[in-house]
């Protein structure tokens, strides 16, 4: 099985070394910059590179990955399908979390095979890309979803097969439990900043209490999981702690926020 790799991404790079890993042949690498293309060729051993998408379509592989930002996955799509006019033999995904199999759609008019493949983990750098790839959680989806998680198994990994909207709902789902508690965490550094509390004591004092809270929410029922004033009824506290972010408009807006929606989860109405 040969495969090409259209866009040298972090998440790109360290999936064509993983099946690169396990047997798979590295035909072609396209990126639009040549410094991507370097950094490809350090991690993988493709027959060819370039920057002329064109040049990359001249000889099909049995597999098509297109490893490029959400915006510009349709756009490539086309681009490549405008090379032959017969894909019939060629499976094709890509490797956004959000977008389905329906962003191929070109190719699918050509004959390819469709899905879609997405690593569920953050990739800082291709190095760290290469180990988390090799054990994470992936989603599978579209026609070829079962022959994508036949790959993630034999890379090691562990997949999952959705549909589309389930993967939707997952990427949504994902980016609440990284990136939003990343910005989290992170405000309260700064509000720790703002009062004399340095960013080591407020790690030191406040990250076991955040692990605790987050190992709970997934192993507890949430009326076993929660503490705090409002489920003591105290909510003295809670005005108090709105009046002391009376600076700070975001966090007090989330912190209202967490207010309704426990409240709703628990199935009480709004205060």
């Amino acid at each position: 099985m040969s495969f090409s790799l259209f866009g040298a991404s972090r998440i790109g790079i360290a999936l064509a070394y993983q099946l690169h890993r396990i047997g798979y042949k590295p035909e072609f690498v396209w990126n639009r910059h040549q410094p991507r293309l370097n950094q490809a060729i350090q991690f993988v051993p493709f027959a060819n590179q370039t920057t002329e998408l064109a040049t990359a379509c001249r000889r099909l592989p049995n597999l098509i990955i297109i490893a490029v930002a959400d915006d510009a996955i349709e756009s490539v799509a086309t681009q490549i399908s405008q090379c032959a006019e017969d894909f019939s033999r060629v499976m094709a995904f890509h490797t956004s979390g959000f977008l389905n199999s329906k962003a191929l759609e070109k190719l699918e008019l050509k004959g390819a095979v469709t899905g879609s493949l997405h690593p569920v983990v953050s990739v800082p750098d291709v190095p760290s890309g290469i180990r988390l790839l090799e054990r994470c959680i992936y989603t599978c989806e579209g026609a070829i979803k079962n022959s994508l998680m036949k790959l993630v198994t034999a890379i090691g990994a562990k997949p999952y097969a959705l549909n589309r909207r389930q993967k939707e709902i997952v990427h949504l789902s994902a980016v609440f439990l990284n990136n939003y508690i990343v910005a989290l965490v992170n405000a309260i550094k700064n509000l720790g900043a703002d009062h004399a509390i340095s960013p080591d004591q407020v790690q030191a004092i406040l990250r076991p209490i955040s692990e605790q809270g987050i190992s709970s929410g997934w192993e507890k029922s949430i009326a076993e999981a929660l503490t705090g004033p409002l489920i003591r009824g105290d909510f003295k506290t809670i005005e108090k702690h709105l009046d002391l972010l009376s600076d700070n408009r975001e966090l007090k807006a989330l912190y209202q926020g967490f207010i309704d929606l426990i409240l709703r989860i628990i199935g009480q109405p709004p205060r």
